[in-house]
């Protein structure tokens, strides 16, 4: 039989079990995670230079320095040991002035006081008075 304190009992007890489905909808919507995307447009810039023709390139200086000058671009005078040099190496004197004119603008100084010139498969190595120390084919 169901007495009046059964019958209160019964409703708080259905109104509990119908408020606790809402309290967890309520709870799963405070703590559902939610997901966000962001983009980005990344912007980038090109340039574009033409090299101008060589033509209009004025020649290269040669290397100076305040502690050995300008590279000598001729020969004044050979060592001996330069002279033996061009026997053995088979290089003429005209071939070595080629070389001081086409590669006295790449010169190469050598702490021991003298130049290191480079061109084609030749090198000659000068004082900065001109005259030759070394020649190697």
């Amino acid at each position: 039989m169901l007495t009046p304190q059964r019958a209160r009992t019964a409703v708080v007890l259905g109104v509990t079990v119908l408020m606790i489905p809402s309290l967890v909808s309520c709870s799963s919507l405070s703590s559902s995670s939610s997901s966000v995307t962001v983009t980005e447009t990344a912007s980038f810039t090109t340039t574009v230079t033409e090299a101008p023709d060589a033509a209009s390139v004025p020649a290269a200086a040669a290397p100076t320095s305040a502690d050995h000058g300008e590279v000598p671009c001729a020969a004044s005078s050979y060592t001996p040991d330069a002279e033996k040099d061009l026997v053995d190496e088979g290089v003429t004197k005209e071939e070595v002035d080629e070389v001081l004119r086409q590669g006295c603008t790449a010169a190469k100084w050598d702490n021991d006081g003298y130049w290191e010139i480079e061109w084609g498969d030749i090198e000659v190595e000068i004082y900065p008075d001109g005259t030759v120390r070394d020649v190697d084919r």
